[in-house]
């Protein structure tokens, strides 16, 4: 779980260098994010679902409150994290 979010991260953060932080998908107020996951024969194996509320700006960041759940092949949930992001002059930091 905690090899997911780290990659997720250090995507996001390659990925929003010089951008502006309030168009990142994880920025967006009341955004929820849903990823399948697929085994080799491309049959469903799970999903992780992201929900990013309280996006505020402050002093020129953006801060937002980042809920992810996963669930297995059956629906069941397996997992779950509550973080927070900040992003700020092109940086994003999960805290």
């Amino acid at each position: 779980m905690k090899k997911i979010v780290l990659t997720l991260c250090l995507f996001a953060c390659l990925k929003s260098i010089a951008q502006n932080c309030n168009s990142f998908l994880f920025l967006q107020n009341n955004k929820t994010v849903e990823m399948t996951i697929y085994n080799r024969k491309g049959d469903v194996n799970g999903k992780q679902v992201y929900s990013i509320s309280n996006v505020s700006n402050t002093n020129g960041s953006v801060n937002a409150k980042l809920n992810s759940e996963m669930f297995d092949k059956n629906g069941k949930s397996i997992a779950k994290s509550n973080s927070a992001l900040s992003a700020q002059t092109g940086f994003l930091w999960l805290i």
